[in-house]
C-alpha cells in the first residue's frame, strides 16, 4: 500500500467521483489514477469503488472506512512536513488566501497590514472567485484557505469555520427619494432600478428569496461581483444597489447614503474554509486570529481532526443494527 494510492482516493472523492477532474487536480493521467486504484483494490482484496463502466458511481462500503482511515493518514503525512518546515522556516513560506473582492477591499486590509509586518519573509497572495472557486481553489491545494459565503455544492474535503453574519444595506444617491420613504420596506426598494450581486454569488440567492416571498419583482439593471463597481454606478445614477453592510464607509463614500435593510434580508453566514487533509503553518494560524480571534490554534485543529460530513455518516451506518421486517 503506498500513501499516493490514497491520496488518489481521496482526491476521486473530492471531486465528485470524476477521475478527469482529479486527474487534473494531481497532474497526472486518468489512466494512471485508475492503476493505482485497482492495485490498491488487489492489495486489500476488496473493491473499493462502485462502477457503472466508465463512470465511477460512489464508494463501497470498504471505499468509505478507507476513505476516513486515508484522510487522517495524508493529514497527517503533511503535518508532518509542516511540522519540519516551521521548525527550519516558521517565518517564511508561501501563503494563498482566497476570497471574495467584497472581504479582500473591506475586511482583510488591516490584518494583511499587521501580517506583513510580523512576517516579511512571508509570500501572501490574495486570489478573488465566487464562493464555488473560492473552495474548489481550497480542495484542490491551490488555496491554504479560503474566506467567503459556503459554497452551493458540497465539498466533504472542506472544513467551514463560522466566521460571522453578512447584513445587507441599500446604497442610494444624496438626494434619493428612498432616503425620504420612511422605514425601508421590499416594496420601497422594488420601485427604484437596482444593482447587486452576481447570480454566482449566495447573496444574490437571499436578495431574490426575500422578493420571492413577498410577492415582488425587483427591477434589477445590473449584476456584479465587485461591490465597487456597484457603488460607481449608484454615484452615476443607475440605480440603488443592496451589498454587503462592510462595503460602506461614511469617510471613502461621502457621495452615498447607506439605510440598514438587515430587517428585510437573512443574513449570509461568512466562513473561513480549509482543505481537511492539509496541516496549516503557524503564520496561517496567526493570520486567522487577526480577523477571527474566535478561531484559536486550538479550536482549528480540533475541528480538522474530526472526521468529514461523509466519514461521520458512513460511521454512523456501520454502527446501526440491521432491522428486519417485524422488528421495532
Amino acid at each position: 500500500m503506498k500513501l499516493q494510492q490514497i491520496r488518489y482516493l481521496c482526491e476521486i472523492v473530492d471531486h465528485a467521483m470524476l477521475l478527469s477532474s482529479a486527474a487534473v487536480a494531481l497532474n497526472t493521467s486518468q489512466s494512471g489514477i485508475s492503476r493505482q486504484i485497482k492495485a490498491l483494490e488487489a492489495e486489500l482484496g476488496s473493491p473499493l469503488l462502485v462502477r457503472s463502466g466508465k463512470r465511477i458511481l460512489r464508494l463501497t462500503p470498504t471505499g468509505e472506512a478507507v476513505l476516513a482511515i486515508g484522510q487522517r493518514m495524508l493529514f497527517d503525512a503533511e503535518r508532518i512536513q509542516r511540522v519540519s518546515d516551521d521548525r527550519l522556516r516558521e517565518s517564511e513560506g508561501e501563503f494563498v488566501i482566497a476570497t471574495t473582492h467584497l472581504h479582500a477591499r473591506y475586511a482583510l486590509p488591516e490584518c494583511v497590514r499587521k501580517f506583513i509586518a510580523r512576517y516579511p519573509k512571508v509570500s501572501l497572495s490574495l486570489r478573488q472567485g465566487t464562493p464555488v472557486q473560492l473552495a474548489e481553489w481550497v480542495s484542490t491545494g491551490r488555496a491554504d484557505l479560503f474566506i467567503g459565503a459556503a459554497p452551493p455544492i458540497s465539498m466533504p474535503g472542506v472544513l467551514l469555520l463560522p466566521y460571522y453574519e453578512l447584513h445587507r444595506i441599500v446604497l442610494a444617491p444624496p438626494n434619493h427619494p428612498i432616503l425620504k420613504a420612511g422605514r425601508l420596506t421590499l416594496a420601497t426598494i422594488a420601485r427604484y432600478p437596482m444593482i447587486t450581486y452576481d447570480p454566482n454569488f449566495p447573496s444574490r440567492a437571499t436578495i431574490a428569496t426575500a422578493f420571492e416571498r413577498a410577492g415582488l419583482q425587483p427591477r434589477i439593471v445590473l449584476s456584479a461581483t465587485d461591490a465597487d463597481l456597484m457603488k460607481a454606478y449608484v454615484k452615476l445614477g443607475f440605480g440603488i444597489a443592496v451589498v454587503g453592510d462592510i462595503a460602506f464607509n461614511p469617510r471613502e463614500d461621502r457621495n452615498l447614503r447607506a439605510i440598514d435593510a438587515r430587517h428585510l434580508f437573512a443574513p449570509n453566514p461568512i466562513h473561513v474554509g480549509l482543505n481537511r487533509n492539509r496541516m496549516l503553518r503557524g503564520f496561517m494560524f496567526d493570520f486567522i486570529a487577526l480577523f477571527a480571534s474566535h478561531l484559536t490554534r486550538k479550536v482549528i485543529e480540533k475541528a480538522l481532526a474530526e472526521p468529514a460530513p461523509k466519514a461521520k455518516a458512513a460511521a454512523r451506518r456501520r454502527r446501526s443494527p440491521v432491522l428486519v421486517r417485524g422488528q421495532a
